[in-house]
């Protein structure tokens, strides 16, 4: 049994693992205990740029007052002598950085601190690659680049060989893109991708919304082949 459990532990994200973490018995198994949780939770995923709902009704007495006493997150009230800003806990803290809208370092710097630049998908250290390319000279950087699959430069004039940033090696993907809802949403929407499996994930959006869009054009209209098919004569 202990081996069970150990086993379905390490096939879980480490962000399932976080969710799964804390005070409370696991009761039934990790799927079923996970499942439960997240459909417990009020969590959901917003559109970004909109504002979140908020969770209690805003007093109609002194409204500035009580907005200043209050977790910009959870709306919890504060102490009285609480600074401006302030939150209830750590967890309020991440979770108002993380959904603000246009704040892609909060989810990739709370991403690594779980998944530590590994790819989900095919399982490269992303992470452990921008570091050997950072510390080579140019002409090695391109070498190194052109072994590693899907990393092969575009010409002599692809800035990875002369600036070495990390955003070039692995992306916070949305596991719900934000076309589709994903917008403004918790950690647990969020994987690690390194930039060729981004960029498949990007390719097969990009296709879904265009049959999508072709298709709400296309509604309550007849096919053009119709108009020149062969009737037949009875």
């Amino acid at each position: 049994a202990v081996k069970k459990f150990v086993a379905a532990w390490r096939s879980l994200r480490a962000v399932d693992r976080q969710t799964l973490s804390g005070d409370e018995l696991l009761e039934e198994a990790l799927d079923v205990e996970l499942r439960k949780r997240r459909s417990s939770s009020d969590d959901k995923c917003f559109d970004r740029g909109v504002a979140r709902p908020r969770k209690r009704a805003r007093s109609t007495e002194d409204d500035e007052d009580d907005d200043k006493r209050a977790c910009p997150w959870c709306e919890k009230p504060l102490p009285s002598d609480a600074p401006d800003g302030s939150f209830c806990d750590w967890a309020c803290a991440s979770e108002h950085k993380l959904r603000k809208p246009n704040n892609s370092q909060a989810s990739r710097s709370q991403l690594f601190a779980l998944e530590h630049g590994v790819c989900t998908a095919c399982g490269l250290d992303a992470h452990a690659l921008y570091r050997r390319v950072k510390a080579l000279t140019p002409p090695e950087r391109f070498q190194v680049l052109m072994a590693t699959p899907g990393f092969a430069p575009r010409g002599k004039k692809d800035r990875r060989l002369d600036t070495c940033l990390e955003c070039d090696y692995w992306q916070a993907d949305h596991i719900i893109p934000v076309a589709e809802g994903g917008g403004c949403c918790s950690l647990d929407n969020f994987r690690t991708l390194c930039t060729p499996c981004h960029q498949k994930e990007t390719n097969a959006l990009r296709q879904r919304l265009a049959a999508r869009k072709n298709a709400t054009a296309a509604a309550g209209t007849r096919d053009l082949r119709s108009f020149f098919s062969v009737q037949k004569v009875l």
